[in-house]
């Protein structure tokens, strides 16, 4: 238990445990009102992947994960249907965006760390192309094809 949160609201209580063993050992850490709570986070602990949630006890579902290698990831959605909506890149600082359904995620913008480049993206999710760049200094071009293929 953390006293200083019993402090702040006597009904809550944050605790963590460990379950499961092997590659599934992992540490979870639970909102609790009474017995039961809510889980806030999970960390694999072979992995060192953490992922954390929102949401009351039975529909908690998933709204960011954290790599080991610094790549995070946006997830909105109920439970069981959360979609990736942004990934922030750990290699170069840079973030793309993602539309559509759950299963069914496209990146949409890719832009730049730097801020020199944001680039748009159509196509089914796997197969997205790039359709426009745009820069820092306002010039923009576009390209036309297919994936591989494409020219401006």
């Amino acid at each position: 238990h953390f006293p200083w949160l019993a402090r702040v609201s006597p009904a809550l209580c944050l605790s963590s445990e460990v379950e499961d063993a092997g590659e599934r050992r992992a540490e979870v850490w639970r909102l609790r009102r009474g017995e039961n709570g809510a889980m806030l986070r999970l960390r694999l602990l072979q992995s060192g992947q953490m992922q954390h949630y929102e949401g009351e006890k039975g529909v908690e579902r998933v709204v960011r994960v954290e790599f080991p290698n610094g790549e995070v990831q946006h997830y909105e959605g109920e439970r069981g249907v959360e979609r990736l909506v942004r990934m922030e890149l750990a290699d170069d600082g840079g973030v793309e965006h993602y539309e559509g359904e759950s299963g069914a995620e496209r990146l949409s913008r890719a832009e730049f760390a730097n801020g020199e480049e944001v680039q748009y993206y159509e196509g089914e999710g796997g197969a997205e192309r790039m359709v426009r760049a745009e820069y820092a200094d306002g010039s923009v071009q576009h390209y036309e094809g297919e994936r591989g293929a494409d020219r401006i």
